[in-house]
């Protein structure tokens, strides 16, 4: 669901940047679009893969390869593990108003997004529009994605603003700004998230010792 929202966000750029350029189809225009639309068959096929035993089938498929070199390990219980997320997939997918509540707390996501750039750019004193602040969202959300290898995407995130800049005319100084201003928002939402977990996963190893009988 979060790949398709970012699809439809790709694709509003697209458009938008098409009637930026007076109405007409540029190159870039037409490369993204034929992309989002490889994209797209991209996932229904792996929809379909989930609906039909993705997991189940891959698992039964390197068992067998696995068999041909070494006898000597059983696989069952991997493979029924595997058929056993095939079977919550499936029921994932029936709960239909939880899929739906996922896309839209991902579209709304974006959106916030979007008015974060707005609104930041706005207090840093060089204003831009809202295509403006949604090209450097959705842009710059891309570039982090790409870098998921990379622990928070540190200093690609940077990088990136510091290029797209140059497309909606922001002095370098005023993307660097940008940036830190997002990781500072990320920091003041996470680090309380991070404090919580800790003390929650120290709750339970002291509920954990407790029940464990004391061995003399």
């Amino acid at each position: 669901m979060q790949t398709v929202v970012q699809l439809i966000f790709a694709l509003i750029v697209a458009l938008l940047t098409a009637h930026a350029a007076g109405g007409s189809t540029s190159t870039l225009t037409i490369a993204l679009l034929a992309v989002i639309g490889v994209i797209d068959a991209m996932i229904y096929g792996f929809y379909l893969a989930q609906r039909r035993g993705l997991f189940g089938r891959a698992m039964r498929l390197a068992s067998g390869i696995a068999a041909k070199f070494s006898a000597k390990r059983d696989w069952s219980s991997l493979v029924t593990r595997a058929e056993a997320v095939d079977a919550a997939v499936h029921d994932l997918y029936r709960e239909r108003s939880r899929v739906a509540a996922s896309f839209g707390l991902s579209f709304v996501g974006w959106v916030v997004g979007t008015g974060e750039v707005w609104l930041a750019l706005s207090l840093l004193g060089h204003p831009v529009g809202w295509t403006e602040a949604l090209l450097l969202e959705s842009l710059g959300q891309a570039i982090r994605g790409a870098a998921f290898a990379i622990p928070g995407s540190l200093g690609v995130q940077e990088g990136g603003y510091l290029l797209l800049a140059k497309m909606v005319g922001l002095p370098p100084e005023t993307a660097l700004a940008l940036s830190l201003v997002k990781r500072a928002r990320e920091l003041l939402l996470g680090v309380p998230g991070i404090v919580y977990l800790h003390l929650v996963e120290k709750g339970w190893q002291r509920r954990r010792l407790a029940r464990v009988p004391d061995i003399d």
